[in-house]
């Protein structure tokens, strides 16, 4: 979300293909999607988000969390969210742990070095997907250190140009392979070389306002805050 080359500098090969049988929900009708899923979802991962906060039609993605067998969420802090989960597994916050970070409007990237310890008993987010692949059967794909998945994550041939974990412990750097003018050539990439605001979209099911409270109440982004996060004084 944000900007969609903002992972440009992570090898998602390392990930693999997803499976045939996988599903794709749209995250703007997230709780609708749930609800409407078939066959049902009987299980939800939620990890460092809080949907019920974030997302539009807040009562309705509660309601789907709450209709899901068991939803776990992975989350530092409670909020609107984890009182709708099954399951809350604590995990780190950038403080407290190893990682590399992009940035959601630009192309610049820094190394996270933990600062504080962590909280007795707190997994960091790599250790709690580690601990999932286990039981599954598949520790394999997951194995290695914090610092082994950064250098694994980074693309080749942009670390063999100086673009690695250990230069960016030094400062954060920008991606060299990005464009210095975002779409110099004046197209995008869609089919038509134009912004696409909309494609197909059915606006059947919109909800009609009820009578006595005919308002729509939007948390719109400001300076302080979006949603959520980066709430200030």
């Amino acid at each position: 979300c944000y900007y969609y080359q903002r992972r440009g500098a992570v090898d998602k090969a390392v990930f693999g293909q997803p499976s045939e049988q996988a599903r794709s929900l749209c995250v703007g009708r997230m709780g609708q999607e749930i609800l409407d899923a078939d066959p049902p979802l009987r299980f939800l991962w939620i990890h460092n988000q809080n949907p019920v906060n974030t997302m539009p039609d807040s009562a309705r993605v509660a309601e789907a969390m709450e209709k899901v067998d068991f939803t776990v969420m992975v989350d530092c802090h409670e909020n609107d969210s984890t009182v709708h989960a099954d399951l809350i597994l604590p995990t780190t916050t950038f403080l407290e742990e190893e990682d590399i970070a992009g940035a959601y409007g630009h192309h610049w990237m820094g190394r996270i070095s933990a600062v504080v310890p962590r909280p007795e008993g707190v997994k960091t987010d790599l250790e709690i997907i580690q601990g999932l692949a286990e039981r599954m059967g598949r520790a394999e794909l997951m194995a290695g250190s914090a610092e082994q998945w950064c250098e694994r994550l980074l693309r080749s041939e942009l670390c063999e140009g100086g673009f690695d974990r250990e230069s960016l412990g030094q400062g954060a750097l920008r991606r060299p392979d990005a464009p210095q003018v975002l779409f110099d050539d004046g197209r995008v990439p869609t089919a038509s070389g134009k912004v696409e605001l909309l494609t197909e979209a059915d606006y059947a099911e919109a909800p009609e306002p009820p009578a006595d409270y005919p308002l729509w109440f939007f948390t719109n982004s400001h300076r302080k805050s979006q949603a959520s996060q980066w709430a200030g004084p």
